[in-house]
């Protein structure tokens, strides 16, 4: 009878402590969800065409193509 009241004690135990590793676990998964979000929309400012641009051309000093210099390259012609 004893033996069978302390497993129950020690079974009771260890779900507790299974509780609070998938607590542990489930607040460490949020956390790093909520990190890949922001990684995610930093990336996305980062890659737009507009900043891509404005950084071209405030540090490389690049200007935008005018129509005249594009050279058109097309098939040969029958």
């Amino acid at each position: 009878m004893i033996g069978s009241m302390l497993s129950l004690v020690f079974l009771q135990m260890e779900e507790r402590r299974l509780g609070y590793s998938v607590l542990l676990m489930n607040k460490e998964f949020r956390k790093l969800s909520e990190q890949r979000q922001r990684k995610d929309y930093q990336f996305q400012q980062l890659t737009r065409p507009q900043y891509v641009e404005k950084l071209a051309s405030l540090r490389k000093e690049l200007k935008k193509v005018k129509p005249e210099q594009v050279i058109h390259m097309t098939g040969a012609q029958k």
